[in-house]
């Protein structure tokens, strides 16, 4: 539901009272991942909050709200380098919400918002490994934002370099050689 479906409420309730509420009519699963608890909504009730977001208009702006959100708490762990063992366990579970937000990202008309989130996903995806899905992301980015390479140039510089970086890394030499030219 959206915030101005439900602010007519009389008595608000806390988030963790609705959250218990919905554990317990079986709409949300409580389940634990690195340590903390995590609540993962059921496939149908997914569905059926897909369809009423459509439904009302609002879909776009949950997408932007949702990118907009994985981009600030990467970031935030991206300025923290003192702690980036406690970031990358924290970011662990997340990893399926930031592929979401960062395909969702890759499918508007300016790229921009997505070469934020992957050049701020870099550290971390290189700490987990996911070098051939950066790589991918980042092809498909640095094409999508050619015609406008003067605006982006910082951001596609810095996705050259990784590129080509990881290409080398990856013994991709033809590959590493083109980013880094």
């Amino acid at each position: 539901a959206s915030v101005s479906s439900i602010s007519h409420l009389q008595s608000p309730i806390s988030v963790l009272d609705g959250l218990a509420t919905l554990v317990n009519h079986s709409l949300l699963q409580r389940q634990q991942a690195e340590g903390e608890p995590r609540y993962v909504m059921l496939e149908t009730i997914r569905e059926y909050a897909v369809e009423r977001l459509v439904a009302s208009g609002e879909r776009e702006a949950m997408h932007q709200a949702h990118a907009g959100y994985y981009l600030r708490l990467v970031s935030e762990a991206e300025s923290q380098s003192h702690d980036q063992w406690g970031w990358a366990r924290r970011l662990r579970p997340e990893q399926d919400n930031l592929r979401a937000a960062l395909r969702r990202a890759e499918s508007q008309a300016d790229p921009e918002p997505a070469m934020r989130l992957l050049n701020a996903l870099t550290p971390v995806w290189l700490r987990e490994g996911y070098l051939s899905e950066w790589r991918s992301h980042a092809a498909v980015l640095l094409a999508s934002s050619a015609t406008q390479a003067d605006r982006l140039a910082p951001l596609r510089a810095a996705l050259l370099e990784t590129s080509g970086t990881l290409a080398s890394f990856q013994s991709d030499l033809v590959a590493a050689r083109s980013a880094l030219a």
